[in-house]
Order: C-alpha cells, then sequence, then structure tokens
C-alpha cells in the first residue's frame, strides 16, 4: 500500500469516528463504543447497517496504526538507552552482571 493511500484511510477513519487528528487509544476506544450503542442491531432494531460496518473498519484502523506507533516509541525508547540504564530505572542500583569482579 502506498504511504499517501494509507494516509487517505487514516483520515477517512477518523472522519468516519468524529474524532480530531491528535486522538488516543483511549478515545478511540470511548468514541466507539458510543457510536456501537447507537448503530449496533441489537440495540437500533435493524440489521448490520452500512455505518456500523464503516465504524467497526476505523476502530480495527486506528486501534492498529496506534498500537504500531506505541510499540515502535517503545523500542526506539529501549534501544536509546542502555541495559545498565533500563536496570536502573526498575530496580535501582547496578545490575548483578556489571561486578563480575564479586564472582
Amino acid at each position: 500500500m502506498h504511504i499517501d493511500d494509507k494516509t487517505e484511510e487514516l483520515t477517512k477513519a477518523l472522519e468516519i469516528l468524529s474524532l480530531p487528528k491528535n486522538v488516543s487509544i483511549k478515545s478511540v476506544k470511548r468514541k466507539y463504543r458510543e457510536l456501537a450503542l447507537i448503530h449496533h442491531p441489537d440495540t437500533s432494531n435493524e440489521k448490520i447497517s452500512e455505518k456500523m460496518i464503516d465504524i467497526n473498519w476505523a476502530y480495527k484502523l486506528l486501534i492498529e496504526e496506534l498500537e504500531k506507533i506505541s510499540i515502535d516509541l517503545f523500542s526506539i525508547e529501549k534501544n536509546e538507552k542502555s541495559r545498565k540504564e533500563l536496570w536502573k530505572e526498575k530496580f535501582g542500583g547496578d545490575p548483578v552482571w556489571s561486578d563480575k569482579s564479586s564472582w
């Protein structure tokens, strides 16, 4: 898929869910639940509508993209710090493998 196609799809998904461009996973989930209550066949007494199909598509696309971004940011952060720095942040002190003289 071409990058411009992906951008167009994301823009369309934001429009379907009536969300701004600076969106979070939490706001996508909240808006999806809100729209699903209105358009779901169990609550609207109609067969599954085209609107509900669009809502499901938009939700899936946005959540997948936001999760990819979250994973990418985590891996960038992880790679910028050494294992020793990450250990200090999580557990405090020097990691057990840093002082081999005590072995």
